[in-house]
């Protein structure tokens, strides 16, 4: 879901989320949304790509949005032994702030808050 800020107005998009993780002691996991699009019957927004969102591990294969910015978090799933690589991830998001690339107002340049889930296999 998003809602138009200083407005009343929400609505439904769907986007693409790539995760790039980093495994191990140290390791961090990055995640960015492109191709923001608003779904049937929702309000017009013009998306930006959101900022990258940057999480640490949180133990048992979680990991969580870094306290400034958007609060965010998920967890991979499949094997996790030595060596192996995770075979799915599951997570949720608010409140990530998408500017209009493209304001009609550069006065009032118009931005989005985006909350919802992703998973992939």
């Amino acid at each position: 879901m998003y809602r138009i800020e200083d407005t009343d107005d929400y609505g439904y998009f769907q986007a693409n989320v790539q995760l790039t993780a980093s495994f191990g002691e140290g390791g961090r996991v990055e995640a960015r949304m492109t191709g923001i699009t608003s779904q049937s019957g929702s309000p017009s927004f013009n998306f930006g790509d959101s900022p990258p969102l940057f999480a640490d591990y949180s133990g048992g294969n979680r990991f969580a949005g870094r306290s400034h910015g958007p609060v965010w978090g998920g967890q991979f799933f499949g094997p996790s032994g030595s060596g192996q690589n995770p075979s799915g991830v599951a997570g949720w998001f608010e409140k990530v702030p998408v500017d209009d690339p493209a304001p009609s107002d550069p006065l009032n340049p118009g931005r989005a808050h985006l909350s919802g889930s992703f998973g992939a296999k």
